[in-house]
């Protein structure tokens, strides 16, 4: 499933932040398999991810992917610590931190998981996700890796139309074409350059 971590988590509207990032821990039995933006998948652990600088009233969105091992229903889950560092540009007070933990409880009520399930938070992640999968498709051609751009495409586009069959969206209909029309007009091969970087 996928968390969708809104402008209430990372609430720095009250100071000017630079250099901020977030590190993700997952909890005992949780893994992170994506973080959307980042190029690589995460390793084993904590994952960190990289903020940029916050103006007051900005805020930043964290789409994360994860798989928790099963549990008895009822079962309390702790997901994820998030900390938050970023260096205070408004009393120069050094590094600040802060901290967020997400939670929830396990249930096998299939109809409780689908009240549960927010539509319009789900299609927001999903088209958040379709720009960065053409983002980094495209900086993928862009370095001659034009089997792994195809790749990220092709599913960048599965992922968006199954999406779709569960929220109709025009636009994410349109992420999606854009990415197949990329993907198909991208070489099938590496370009020498690609093949001779490390």
């Amino acid at each position: 499933r996928i968390l969708f971590f809104q402008e209430e988590i990372l609430r720095l509207d009250t100071v000017y932040g630079r250099h901020a990032s977030a590190v993700l821990t997952p909890g005992p039995g949780v893994r992170i398999d994506a973080v959307v933006g980042l190029a690589d998948p995460p390793a084993a652990g904590p994952t960190y991810v990289p903020l940029g600088d916050i103006a007051r009233g900005d805020h930043r969105d964290i789409l994360v992917r994860m798989t928790v091992t099963p549990r008895k229903p009822g079962a309390p889950l702790e997901l994820l610590d998030a900390v938050i560092t970023f260096d205070d540009a408004l009393e120069d007070a050094g590094k600040l931190e802060r901290r967020v933990y997400f939670g929830a409880y396990t249930s096998d009520d299939e109809a409780k998981v689908v009240k549960a399930t927010n539509s319009d938070v789900e299609l927001s992640a999903a088209r958040a996700e379709a720009s960065a999968t053409m983002i980094l498709g495209l900086e993928a051609a862009k370095r001659g890796a034009n089997v792994r751009a195809r790749l990220l495409l092709t599913k960048g586009a599965e992922a968006a139309r199954a999406q779709i069959k569960r929220t109709p969206s025009a636009e994410l209909e349109e992420q999606a074409t854009n990415m197949v029309v990329i993907a198909a007009s991208t070489p099938e091969t590496d370009t020498a350059s690609a093949k001779a970087a490390p």
